[in-house]
């Protein structure tokens, strides 16, 4: 089961029903649609309003919601109005952009099975830079994207930053992401996802762990638009040699049923 988080200012993913719909898999069966606008997550963390400057930075598009940069409460709007009997003990985020080659099963079950070291960490993502666990670059451009409580109590050589394009949550840190969130804007906790997801982890006594190397592609091409026919082969490869693999960016360009 998975659950496809949609801004209400996007347009709508008739394409991804479409293909799913060509392969069997219908929304309420086999997936959920979660819907939200960028106002319900101000709703529910009003300290994240400045955050709202991000759209004045250079080469950012000023239709970007919100969700574009504070992936967490963005997620955790869904995850909160759950049950708690309905929490799942851990949860996968991918962005739509991410392209699992070689069978999207095989690459979960790298990671999620007993005998993988990773099995149980609260946090598991790879590294900005790395495969592995990096400390936040001096010249991030998302430095100024941290609340006010965030930057006076973590100093600025304990931050660190990860890839978002696939990373899994424990339920315990998800929940306690969204209890740092709450409060006002001097005290709530947070910042830019990619920021504080790995470093509230580490700062809070969680565990975070890589994911493995082999599974992703750091740089996927400087030209994220790619054909149809070239993620086939690369499928077809992967699922030959049995190494599934997370390709991002990955946004297929002219007609495609992969859409």
């Amino acid at each position: 089961d998975a659950t496809q988080f949609q801004s209400l200012e996007m347009k709508p993913w008739d394409a991804f029903l479409e293909a799913c719909a060509g392969r069997d898999l219908y929304e309420g069966t086999h997936f959920e649609i979660f819907e939200y606008s960028e106002s319900e997550i101000l709703e529910a963390y009003p300290a994240l309003k400045p955050f709202l400057g991000f759209r004045q930075m250079p080469n950012v598009d000023v239709d970007n919601s919100l969700a574009w940069g504070m992936r967490t409460e963005a997620v955790n709007v869904w995850f909160q109005a759950l049950d708690d009997r309905d929490k799942p003990d851990f949860l996968w985020v991918l962005e739509g952009d991410c392209f699992v080659a070689g069978g999207l099963q095989a690459w979960l079950d790298l990671h999620d099975a007993s005998r993988a070291p990773a099995a149980t960490a609260d946090l598991l993502a790879s590294g900005l830079d790395t495969n592995t666990l990096d400390y936040l670059r001096s010249d991030s451009m998302w430095r100024d994207f941290l609340s006010q409580a965030f930057e006076d109590r973590i100093h600025p050589h304990q931050m660190r930053a990860v890839k978002e394009y696939a990373l899994r949550f424990s339920r315990r840190f998800l929940d306690r992401l969204h209890e740092l969130s709450l409060g006002d804007e001097e005290t709530a906790i947070t910042a830019w996802s990619q920021i504080a997801v790995p470093t509230l982890c580490c700062w809070e006594g969680f565990t975070w762990k890589p994911l493995r190397t082999s599974t992703l592609s750091s740089h996927f091409g400087k030209m994220p638009e790619v054909s149809e026919l070239f993620l086939k082969q690369v499928d077809d490869a992967c699922c030959h040699f049995g190494t599934p693999m997370a390709l991002h960016p990955c946004k297929l360009w002219g007609d495609s049923s992969l859409a």
